[in-house]
């Protein structure tokens, strides 16, 4: 396993970089024609955002499942018109919710987008997570073609392993031929949390510092979507 000191030394250089990834990103996110969304320090950075709209479009992604509802929302379902697929969004916070999904009607992409409101519960690992009842309810039935982790909340050391249960939880609705992405690899813990998800679904993670900071794994023939 990568030593810990090592990972935040590539993650510090990364950082460095981003910036010119950003503002080629935010750029072409201009493409998009979209009302302004207020960011916020949890938000998507925009050369992440724009990988995962290569993938959707590159690789005809059709149903989108997000953790952790915000900027990236409309966006996506924006994309997911080119391919006739839908976005799952699913959000613990009900009040966020409903003020995404309100500028998903002004964006014109509501038709797209089924918000699902699931609370944090405690989950055997021993944080909390989202209510496995919900998202069961949400899913049947229905194959995964890339899945966004962006949430839960994951910036404290408490709750630094929050996202873990994502894919151990979802696992099972991965379509054969399909992507993962995981935010916020300048936390080493995501780092872990990546590579027990390629143990589980046989693929290796690419940890991508200054194109946003994330990990990606694809499933199935694909193209690359990293710019």
């Amino acid at each position: 396993m990568t030593p810990a000191p090592f990972h935040h030394v590539a993650a510090v250089f990364g950082r460095l970089r981003r910036p010119a990834f950003d503002a080629r990103a935010a750029v072409e996110l201009l493409r998009f024609e979209l009302p302004f969304f207020p960011p916020t320090r949890y938000t998507l950075a925009a050369s992440a955002l724009l990988t995962v709209l290569n993938d959707i479009l590159i690789n005809k992604r059709r149903l989108v499942v997000e953790l952790g509802s915000g900027f990236s929302t409309a966006y996506i379902a924006k994309a997911l018109g080119e391919t006739g697929g839908s976005l799952i969004s699913v959000e613990s916070n009900a009040e966020w919710l409903d003020h995404v999904s309100a500028h998903a009607r002004r964006c014109g992409v509501a038709d797209r987008i089924t918000p699902v409101h699931a609370p944090l519960k405690p989950h055997e690992t021993g944080g909390d997570w989202y209510a496995t009842d919900i998202l069961a309810a949400a899913l049947e039935g229905r194959e995964i073609d890339l899945l966004l982790v962006d949430g839960p909340v994951a910036s404290s050391r408490a709750k630094r392993r929050a996202r873990a249960p994502a894919v151990p939880e979802l696992s099972r609705y991965l379509a054969p031929r399909c992507a993962v992405f995981l935010d916020d690899l300048h936390r080493f813990s995501h780092v872990q949390i990546a590579r027990e998800w390629g143990a589980i679904l046989g693929v290796k993670f690419s940890i991508v510092h200054a194109r946003g900071g994330f990990a990606y794994a694809a499933r199935g023939a694909g193209f690359d979507p990293i710019l």
